[in-house]
């Protein structure tokens, strides 16, 4: 998804970016080179977010990490696999779903997929101690926190403040908030379709990966917290470098994104304060015992 987007979306279709050969009157200009590079673009975001996700998951299969932690990841991992798999489902049921360019078929086959792995987390979630969460807020608790949870709880505020609109208004927060609209308004309604199909996925996988960060420093205190930050600031690193990338082709295109100073700041300033703090602290990782 971040790196070949276009061959990812070919599986699901091979006519996705095909512009209507007769476009009513007064319609927007369709543009298949624009719709080709935002779809990427927004791909690499939802890949950027599944990489935070698999970097916490790869950090807790460590064999020092303790069965709390363990269990606490496996539960999340969980939930987010059966919530995706419901969801796409759902979306195969709406009215306006582009079946001549989006076939439900590969959306089932990842709903077994999901289910099935759903299945095998809630194996490891019992077998590991059947973690059981205490709901104290969305974000940590400031008495759980410790060294290493500030930076985990800004960082999970900052994906609560993209999470949350798009899974309750996506259209609306990337139309207005991100200047969008009139980009979007040439679209054809298989795109915008797929679009907001995904804003509210990177959207679910923001708040699943605000979970992970809590449920796992619940459990498992400074060690897992530890190990959190210093795996998920590496996937950050890359989305830094994609950002970097996507306002490039924005700038070819014509396209004068008004959040890109906004997005770059704060992501930036996040990323470095969470690696100042992990890489300067005298920290050595729980051994296996």
């Amino acid at each position: 998804m971040t790196t070949f987007p276009d061959k990812f979306i070919a599986a699901y279709s091979d006519n996705f970016w095909d512009c209507p050969k007769k476009p009513a009157k007064g319609a927007a200009k369709c543009d298949p080179l624009m719709m080709k590079a935002f779809v990427c673009s927004i791909f690499g975001l939802a890949g950027v977010q599944l990489l935070i996700f698999v970097s916490a998951c790869s950090a807790m299969s460590r064999p020092a990490v303790s069965q709390a932690a363990k269990s606490a990841a496996c539960l999340v991992t969980m939930i987010f696999n059966a919530l995706f798999a419901v969801s796409d489902l759902y979306q195969t049921t709406k009215a306006d779903w582009p079946t001549g360019e989006i076939p439900k078929e590969g959306i089932y086959v990842n709903a077994v997929i999901w289910l099935t792995l759903a299945g095998l987390a809630y194996s490891g979630w019992q077998e590991a101690g059947a973690f059981k969460p205490k709901f104290e807020g969305i974000v940590m608790p400031k008495g759980q926190r410790g060294r290493f949870g500030l930076p985990l709880a800004i960082g999970s505020v900052n994906l609560l403040f993209y999470g949350i609109p798009l899974v309750l208004f996506a259209d609306t927060f990337v139309k207005d908030g991100f200047g969008r609209g009139d980009m979007m308004a040439g679209f054809t309604p298989a795109v915008n379709f797929l679009l907001s199909f995904v804003f509210g996925n990177i959207g679910k996988m923001c708040l699943i990966n605000v979970a992970m960060t809590n449920l796992v420093s619940q459990a498992g205190g400074e060690d897992a917290q530890y190990r959190l930050l210093r795996g998920g600031t590496h996937a950050q690193m890359f989305s830094l470098g994609m950002f970097g990338k996507d306002a490039i082709v924005n700038m070819l295109l014509g396209f004068e994104d008004p959040m890109r100073l906004f997005v770059f700041a704060t992501s930036f300033a996040i990323l470095f304060y969470q690696i100042n703090v992990w890489a300067g602290a005298p920290y050595k990782l729980d051994k296996v015992k």
